[in-house]
């Protein structure tokens, strides 16, 4: 009974035949994909963030901040570009861990991800009422009635979400031509922020560079890394891209650039305006522009602000329509949910459902309790991905086909003694590694929470020292005895397996910093999602009545 319960939920996805197939349209250009990874960034980074970070964390050295968060970023976003161009699918994470880790784990991070999308939806679309509202002096508060007031509910946010809901059930085309507007708009706009800021610029503000030491760049840094979110929206649309083991890498990496380069001079404009003790913490940039007199430039940043919002807000739509159709069509959802309409060739169903969902919890959700919630879900997915990228590189297996690589005939026997060798190498280290970046990042939380307690400080700090060593070498030790498998994806990540490693640390990192409320959240969305599995997946996945590929499975069975 155990046996097959085990079976059930490692066994993995494999694509046979042509991979481009799809029911989705595959109509999107590079330029297409880029607009979309840009808009589904610029949504917080330079009219939120910035001016948090810069007032209670790093001052002046803002920049370098973003900098640095560009770097951490660009090795998850190496990753999905590796996987893009080995699986052009819609799913992102959930489709990379089905292949490579088995059924359960890809149905827990795609059911994740879908939360994160959900609860970025109500965010986005209070974010949106509350710059109008701002931008118009209170007025579209005041026409609330008193007890949405009282309750702190938003029924503006129907609308916005409904309409964005709509946009995308157009079709992938019109959504990313509207994407390509509000792209262009943020992208002028933050132009502007620049010029302005260099003509505005006091050199005097970067005199003190470093009011809170050199380690603030590296804490602004980890506040900084959630601008970058949602540069996996590139892999996501990799099933409605044109020839994607190309374009979908190349628009992950140039989306990543513009959006970097933007949060860099941005940042550095602001700080060079405004000395970073004035600098206002919830409109940073339009009360730059008023502390030098340009008061009627507060409305070019409300209507940017807008227009990001609203682009990341489409994104955002788009992407959790996506993995729920992922998720349908393997059968681990509601397979209703995979329902293509046959003239726009999107998945209506399933964007409707999804925000529906959104709409509840922005309704009821107060924007500070959503943006608590924000990002476990992102943060889990970019770990599982830097996991499965090492592992696809270095298994000798195809995962993708289940297929071995090797076309010399050699014995079933021979392959598998081959096969299961190299998992327990794999198991052995990689196992050693996550545990000892769990207990590194669990000191390094204690040691900073302990940092005016000389013992107990310096305890951690050695303990730190010496599971740093330990990592490192589990990470080295896996390099030297594993080999490298034959395929050649159209992009591949540079430095494998120490990139991946690097980003499961940072992304682990962080996810360990996230507050109380956002685990016990995520615990009880797993433990639904698990319910979910048990009752419909388990027994609706596309895999249940198909026999295993992997020929250790079949071995397996053999045996017994």
């Amino acid at each position: 009974m155990w046996g097959k319960v085990l079976h059930k939920i490692t066994r993995k996805k494999t694509i046979q035949g042509d991979v481009l197939a799809t029911e989705l349209h595959r109509c999107l250009s590079t330029f297409d994909l880029v607009v979309i990874g840009v808009s589904n960034m610029m949504g917080s980074g330079i009219y939120v963030l910035s001016g948090v970070i810069a007032h209670h964390t790093s001052g002046p050295a803002l920049p370098l901040c973003f900098l640095v968060a560009a770097i951490a970023s660009s090795m998850s976003a190496s990753c999905y570009a590796e996987f893009a161009s080995r699986v052009p699918k819609a799913g992102s994470a959930y489709i990379y861990t089905y292949i490579t880790m088995g059924e359960l784990a890809a149905f827990l991070i795609g059911w994740n991800v879908i939360l994160e999308h959900i609860i970025a939806i109500a965010a986005l679309s209070r974010g949106l009422i509350g710059y109008l509202n701002t931008a118009t002096h209170e007025s579209v508060s005041d026409t609330l009635h008193e007890v949405f007031r009282e309750h702190d509910w938003d029924p503006y946010v129907i609308p916005i979400i409904l309409t964005a809901a709509l946009i995308v059930c157009l079709g992938v085309k019109s959504s990313a031509l509207f994407n390509t507007i509000l792209s262009t708009i943020t992208v002028i706009i933050a132009s502007f922020v620049v010029i302005s800021g260099t003509i505005l610029a006091d050199f005097s503000n970067w005199h003190d560079f470093l009011p809170y030491g050199p380690s603030s760049i590296f804490e602004g840094a980890a506040q900084a890394y959630f601008a970058f979110v949602g540069l996996d929206v590139v892999a996501t649309a990799s099933e409605e891209a044109l020839n994607p083991f190309k374009t979908v890498p190349r628009a992950i990496g140039l989306s990543l650039l513009v959006v970097s380069v933007i949060y860099i001079l941005s940042s550095a404009a602001l700080t060079l305006m405004v000395p970073y003790t004035e600098i206002v913490d919830d409109s940073a940039l339009s009360a730059a522009f008023v502390y030098h007199g340009w008061k009627w430039a507060e409305y070019i940043i409300t209507f940017g602000a807008l227009a990001a919002m609203t682009g990341s807000l489409l994104g955002t739509v788009f992407a959790v329509s996506r993995c729920t159709y992922a998720l349908a069509v393997d059968g681990t959802l509601f397979k209703f949910l995979a329902k293509i309409n046959s003239k726009t060739q999107t998945p209506i169903i399933a964007t409707l459902v999804m925000t529906s969902i959104a709409m509840i919890f922005a309704f009821f959700l107060p924007m500070e309790i959503l943006a608590e919630l924000l990002s476990m879900g992102t943060l889990l997915a970019y770990f599982v991905v830097a996991l499965a990228t090492i592992m696809i590189r270095y298994h000798p297996l195809d995962l993708i086909t289940g297929l071995p690589f090797d076309t010399q005939e050699q014995s079933e026997n021979a392959r598998l003694v081959k096969s299961c060798k190299w998992e327990r190498n794999q198991t052995i280290s990689l196992s050693l590694f996550l545990v000892f970046a769990i207990l590194t990042n669990l000191f390094l939380a204690l040691a900073k929470h302990n940092s005016n307690r000389d013992y107990a400080f310096t305890t951690y700090v050695i303990l730190i020292c010496v599971f740093s060593l330990l990592m490192a070498g589990s990470i080295i030790y896996f390099s030297v005895v594993s080999q490298e498998n034959p395929s050649e994806p159209a992009y591949k990540v540079p430095f494998n397996p120490f990139m991946p490693a690097a980003s499961i640390f940072v992304n682990f990192y962080l996810i360990t910093h996230l507050k109380l409320i956002t685990w016990v959240l995520i615990f009880g969305w797993v433990i639904v999602g698990l319910v979910v599995y048990a009752t419909y997946g388990n027994f609706h996945s596309v895999l249940e009545d198909t026999q295993p590929s992997d020929p250790t499975t079949k071995k397996e069975e053999k045996v017994n």
